[in-house]
């Protein structure tokens, strides 16, 4: 999935992040142009980030807490974000009596 372009010059920056068969999340990006020319002599330079399936639920968790940390209406919020990303979910409830 494409996360970033951009295309003036002197450097086109494209930003990607994907999944591989392996469960690992990667965000990479490929800068072209001058740029890498003057800086490395070669026209173009890819670089990543990788995490291994066992580092995705830290992942989710920080991120998580970088969104909802304090906010009082975080259990709702989340639904109608997965909702808005067609992501499944379940709703529970619980009530003392």
């Amino acid at each position: 999935m494409e996360l970033a372009k951009k295309k003036p010059e002197p450097v086109s920056i494209s930003i990607l992040s994907s999944v591989d068969e392996a469960g690992s999340v990667k965000i990479s990006g490929l800068d072209f142009g001058m740029a890498p020319e003057d800086a490395l002599g070669i026209d173009s330079y890819e670089y990543w980030v990788r995490l291994k399936p066992e580092a995705i639920a830290a992942l989710i968790q920080a991120m998580l807490n970088d969104r909802y940390q304090d906010q009082a209406h975080a259990v709702r919020d989340f639904r109608y974000y997965c909702k808005s990303k067609g992501i499944p979910y379940e709703v529970c409830a619980w009530s003392y009596e």
